[in-house]
């Protein structure tokens, strides 16, 4: 049988909790971006106890930053293109040393129908 896919923001806590880790990653209870992160956290800890008692395979994909033809909404790399294109400046935040890597949609697409081959 193929996993059921959970697809989860992979920026809502920056990394998966090992069993017996302290939750430390998180801020104050009503700031509307932990509240978020734990609504998540909360799903994929759901996803992973149905497994264990119901035997239902289940994969976890945590997509980021992702950019290809239909991106809605504004992230970097889009924000950096359009600026480009118009010959405005980039605005870098920072000293410029911080690094990311970047998931086109096509690459991100075949991830999940893997995941979803996966037995």
């Amino acid at each position: 049988m193929p996993p059921g896919i959970l697809v989860a923001r992979a920026a809502q806590l920056g990394r998966h909790l090992g069993e017996g880790e302290p939750l430390r990653d998180l801020g104050a209870v009503g700031e509307a971006r932990w509240t978020y992160a734990v609504s998540k956290l909360a799903e994929e800890h759901l996803a992973i106890a149905y497994h264990d008692e119901q035997k239902l395979p289940v994969t976890v994909v945590r997509p980021f930053n992702v950019y290809g033809p239909g991106q809605v909404g504004e992230g970097a790399l889009r924000i950096f293109i359009e600026r480009a294109v118009q010959n405005l400046p980039i605005e870098i935040h920072g000293d410029g040393t911080q690094i990311r890597a970047w998931c086109y949609v096509d690459d991100m697409v075949d991830g999940v129908l893997l995941a979803m081959a996966q037995k």
